[in-house]
């Protein structure tokens, strides 16, 4: 954690909490770790995310190293884009519920894969190599450099993973 990051409940009563409060000063950092270099193989990426208001800005959800692997949405419209490899795949329609969304992005055999509320939305061939070769790190609730934080809206249950789920285990 780097600065001040809000952690509330989900829900009256919830033990799960979610994330909020990103700004240039305030994210999560995950440092390099050898364990994200997915290279062109399968690899899963899933999050729960609770629409604030449209700043006016594009949001970075999390971003390492510009273009292999990002996520940002788009000011106006609230459509999700995830960066893989260089590839870019949206998901056609605003994430901006006012409640709480499940984001999924897998790659399974060079095939990316998004979801939103296990709806799958998008899928488009990626095959992108996901090695750093510069030892990039992990940043969450804003780009690399501090800059497009999430400043209204909330994340929860932020995970990776080496494998790919089917539709039916994302459902």
């Amino acid at each position: 954690v780097h600065g001040t990051i809000t952690k509330s409940a989900v829900a009256t009563g919830a033990d799960l909490v979610a994330y909020s409060g990103f700004s240039a000063s305030n994210y999560l950092e995950q440092p390099y770790n050898s364990d994200l270099d997915f290279g062109t193989g399968d690899f899963s990426m899933t999050w729960w995310f609770k629409s604030g208001t449209d700043n006016g800005t594009y949001q970075w959800l999390f971003e390492r190293q510009a273009g292999e692997l990002e996520a940002f949405i788009f000011s106006g419209t609230g459509i999700l884009r995830v960066y893989v490899g260089g590839t870019a795949i949206e998901t056609g329609q605003s994430v901006f519920t006012g409640g709480w969304t499940q984001l999924c992005f897998a790659r399974r055999s060079g095939v990316g894969y998004l979801y939103l509320d296990a709806q799958l939305k998008n899928s488009t061939a990626m095959s992108g190599d996901m090695n750093t070769s510069n030892s990039s790190h992990l940043t969450v609730g804003s780009r690399n450099d501090g800059t497009y934080p999430v400043t209204t809206h909330s994340l929860a249950l932020f995970r990776i993973s080496a494998t790919a789920p089917s539709a039916s285990q994302i459902k």
